[in-house]
C-alpha cells in the first residue's frame, strides 16, 4: 500500500505500543489520530485487509474495562470492528462481555458519551451472526434497555441501542430475550419515541420493532402494560411518516385493541 494507506501499519503499531507500555497519553494520542485519518472513510475497513489486526483487538477487549483506557479503546474498537475479521477476534477475546460490564460499571465521570460509542461498538458486532449469539448469551438486551432509560434525554444513545437491538431481530433467539424483559421493553421503546417526538429515525424503529413484538399475545400484552396504544395513535394522528409506517402503526394497535375485546 501506499499514501494514506500506506501508513495504517504504523499507526496500528503505535497504538499497540501504547497499549503494551501502559501509557495511557500515548494511547489517547495515537488512537484519536487514527480515528480522525479514517472515520470519514470508515467503509473500507470492511474490504481493505490492512486493517486487520487480530492482537490489537485482543488488547482493545481488555483495555475497554480500563478507566483511563475505556473510551478510548470503544472508539477505536467501534471502528475497526466493522472489518468481520476484526469483529471476530473481538468476540474470542470477550470483547461484549467487557463491553456489557462498561455499560453497567458505576463509572465516575459518568457521562452519554461513554454509553453512546459502546452501544456503536454493540451495534457492529451485531452485524454478525456470532455477534447477535454473543450479546443475546450474555444478557445484552436488558443491559442496552438499562441504559436507554437511564439516558432518555441523549438522542445518540437511544438511536445507538435502538440500532443494536434492531440488529439483534435478524436472530430466532432474540424473540425469547425480548419478551423475557416483559413490559420493560415495550415501556423503554415508548419512553425513547415519546422524549424525541420529532425524530423520524427514533419513530420509524420504535414502531419497526413493536409492530415485531405485537405480532404475538405475550408482546401484545406487554405493549398494552406499557400503556403503548396512546402513544401509538399520536403518532399516527402527526402524520409525519409514510404510508409503511402508518400500515404498521394501525396494525399493531388492531392487534392491541382486539386483545382487549
Amino acid at each position: 500500500p501506499t499514501g494514506k494507506e500506506g501508513d495504517v501499519p504504523r499507526q496500528l503499531r503505535l497504538v499497540r505500543e501504547a497499549l503494551e507500555e501502559g501509557t495511557a497519553a500515548a494511547f489517547a494520542t495515537h488512537v484519536l489520530a487514527f480515528v480522525n485519518a479514517w472515520q470519514a472513510e470508515r467503509d473500507q475497513m470492511e474490504t481493505n485487509e490492512i486493517f486487520v489486526d487480530d492482537e490489537l483487538m485482543k488488547s482493545l477487549a481488555a483495555a475497554i474495562s480500563d478507566p483511563e483506557l475505556s473510551w478510548y479503546a470503544l472508539k477505536l474498537g467501534c471502528l475497526m470492528a466493522r472489518a468481520d475479521a476484526n469483529s471476530l477476534s473481538l468476540l474470542r477475546a470477550g470483547g461484549v462481555g467487557a463491553v456489557l460490564e462498561t455499560l453497567k460499571a458505576d463509572w465516575p465521570d459518568e457521562s452519554s458519551s461513554r454509553v453512546e460509542v459502546a452501544l456503536a461498538l454493540l451495534q457492529n458486532v451485531a452485524y454478525s451472526s456470532d455477534g447477535v449469539t454473543a450479546i443475546l448469551h450474555t444478557g445484552g438486551v436488558s443491559v442496552v434497555l438499562g441504559v436507554m432509560k437511564e439516558h432518555a434525554d441523549a438522542v445518540s444513545v437511544q438511536k445507538n441501542g435502538l440500532g443494536v437491538l434492531w440488529n439483534l431481530c435478524d436472530s430466532d433467539e432474540h424473540w425469547a430475550a425480548f419478551l423475557a424483559e416483559g413490559p420493560v421493553m415495550a415501556a423503554v421503546l415508548l419512553a425513547t419515541m415519546q422524549h424525541h417526538p420529532d425524530d423520524r429515525r427514533i419513530e420509524e424503529s420504535v414502531i419497526d420493532m413493536l409492530w415485531d413484538i405485537s405480532s404475538t399475545g405475550e408482546g401484545q400484552a406487554h405493549i398494552l402494560s406499557a400503556g403503548g396504544v396512546p402513544p401509538i395513535l399520536h403518532v399516527m394522528r402527526n402524520g409525519h411518516q409514510d404510508g409503511e409506517f402508518q400500515k404498521k402503526a394501525l396494525s399493531m394497535n388492531s392487534r392491541c385493541n382486539g386483545r382487549c375485546n
